[in-house]
């Protein structure tokens, strides 16, 4: 239910582009090429939610220890500790639908279309980019085409992620209130946080 709710998000992407927007990107020339570019820029800006514990070995596997007499002894596991571990087996599947979400609808959706939209923009006014880039000097053995065109998948990506963080929010720590940092808010406004984005979005 989280995961379909969620999935609503992604309507923010017709009311910002508008249905002009979404025909441009629907209507887009999309090659292999630059479908390689538009990943390798979502995976540069961290676009994917990823969950990192997957790539470690699993909690209960680790072996549990206690300091005896200045030594360190193996210990078994309590029923606490095997139902806390159980409490977290339910929760990394339960969140497999709300990662899918974000990373094949939300997300990455906002991201290609941001990313379309600037990229023939900008393709379009090669000439602006070619004659500010030619008022620079270029490394040595760089053509001004190759220049430019890294000038414009620079600049569409960076107003891709940009456009992501504007519609879909920031979520890392150091973009939370003080209060929801600390381990009681952690838990206790863990849900909060996409309400005070959303509020302050619609501000």
């Amino acid at each position: 239910r989280g995961a379909a709710r969620n999935a609503t998000q992604s309507l923010q992407n017709y009311i910002y582009f508008g249905y002009k927007g979404l025909k441009e990107y629907n209507r887009f020339d999309k090659g292999d090429a630059y479908n390689e570019m538009l990943s390798e820029s979502m995976k540069e800006h961290g676009v994917f939610f990823t969950n990192l514990e997957e790539l470690a070995m699993p909690a209960e596997f680790l072996p549990s220890t206690k300091m005896v007499d200045g030594q360190f002894v193996e210990v078994a596991p309590t029923r606490a500790v095997n139902f806390t571990h159980y409490l977290e087996r339910v929760a990394k599947f339960s969140g497999k639908p709300m990662q899918w979400v974000e990373n094949n609808i939300n997300r990455s959706l906002t991201f290609k279309i941001a990313f379309s939209k600037m990229y023939n923009e900008l393709t379009q006014r090669k000439d602006i980019l070619q004659k500010n880039l030619e008022q620079t000097r270029l490394k040595e053995g760089v053509k001004i085409e190759d220049a430019v065109n890294t000038e414009i998948t620079k600049r569409s990506s960076r107003f891709a992620a940009n456009m992501v963080k504007e519609l879909h929010y920031e979520y890392s720590p150091f973009a939370k209130p003080k209060v929801l940092r600390t381990a009681p808010g952690s838990i206790l406004g863990q849900f909060s946080t996409y309400s005070i984005n959303f509020f302050e979005y619609n501000r």
